[in-house]
């Protein structure tokens, strides 16, 4: 629980740094445009370096998920585990009743 915890809390980060990168890329372009006209191997430089996040920011993402899935998993089973038991403990209750009639009175 705690690796999941973490992790999201990473993932939102990177997350909110890509979102500002891809602003930013957006911003320097537009500004290379206009200032350099046909010359963009320097913004170039600043998109690609933006890209770092951003991969950054996927492999989170897919490493959250995956603690995520597992946690559910566990989640799961122990949920079934406890509805079998929980199924048995009535089913036995059940067998003790029909067992002692006079109990029911």
């Amino acid at each position: 629980m705690l690796k999941l915890k973490i992790s999201s809390v990473i993932t939102i980060l990177l997350g909110v740094v890509s979102l500002l990168w891809i602003i930013y890329d957006y911003i320097a372009l537009t500004n290379a445009v206009y200032e350099y006209g046909k010359n963009l191997i320097e913004p170039w430089r600043i998109v690609s370096i933006g890209f770092i996040p951003i991969i950054l920011f996927h492999i989170s993402a897919f490493v959250t998920m995956y603690l995520l899935f597992s946690f559910l998993k566990t989640q799961k089973e122990i949920l079934k585990e406890y509805k079998q038991l929980k199924l048995e403990s009535k089913t036995g209750k059940d067998k003790a009743e029909d067992k002692n009639p006079e109990s029911r009175n």
